[in-house]
């Protein structure tokens, strides 16, 4: 398949290790003009540094971010940086963890319906002591939500904005010519532990 571009898109991959498992979470930012490797560093940095603040007291000390990962998506040989000042960093969440698998799916919302206008976000990590049966405890949902909620624009050098959008490169199973980007303007979840296989021992990502 032909590659796939989307104009002024950064993807941006935090890595981590978990169980002896590298785990990913993947998001996407758009400036109003190409990116350039300054700004894939500084969104790499900034976005760090929010993951300490928002992001990592809400995982178990079991998990460690270990590096982040921010590419230009506008063509295929476009750059991409990668970043680990300050880390590895653990989750602060003590106690026993759910198994690699288990996470709480975040829903990214933008203002249009479809599912090209949707997104996930697979949280891993789970506290065993912040779980109920099937579910997260419901203060704990609203910790992780407001967390990743905080990811949804990002300060970079300039200053600029970079904005989380949600990015589509398929239409009714078809590939896109060029991929579309739509901003997100908040997230929700259910509370419900869902299941990433590929999060699984031995499996990837």
């Amino acid at each position: 398949m032909e590659y796939i571009p989307v104009p002024n898109c950064a993807q941006l991959e935090f890595v981590y290790s978990f169980g002896g498992q590298t785990c990913e979470n993947v998001l996407h930012y758009t400036l109003d003009s190409a990116w350039t490797v300054t700004q894939l560093t500084s969104l790499a940095d900034a976005a760090i540094a929010e993951w300490i603040v928002s992001i990592k007291p809400q995982m178990t000390n079991l998990l460690s971010l270990v590096s982040c990962i921010a590419t230009d998506l506008s063509s295929q040989s476009g750059p991409s940086i990668t970043r680990a000042t300050g880390l590895p960093s653990a989750g602060t969440q003590t106690g026993t963890a759910l198994p690699n698998n288990c996470a709480l799916v975040i829903t990214k919302r933008t203002e249009l319906r479809g599912r090209s206008f949707r997104g996930r976000i697979y949280h891993p990590g789970l506290p065993t002591p912040q779980t109920s049966a099937n579910n997260v405890t419901g203060a704990f949902v609203t910790n992780i939500v407001s967390g990743w909620n905080a990811l949804t624009a990002i300060t970079i050098a300039g200053p600029l904005t970079a904005q989380m959008v949600v990015v589509s490169k398929f239409h009714e199973g078809n590939p896109r010519v060029i991929g579309i980007t739509t901003p997100v303007v908040n997230m929700t979840s259910d509370g419900v532990i869902d299941s990433q296989r590929r999060r699984l021992p031995g499996r990837g990502k």
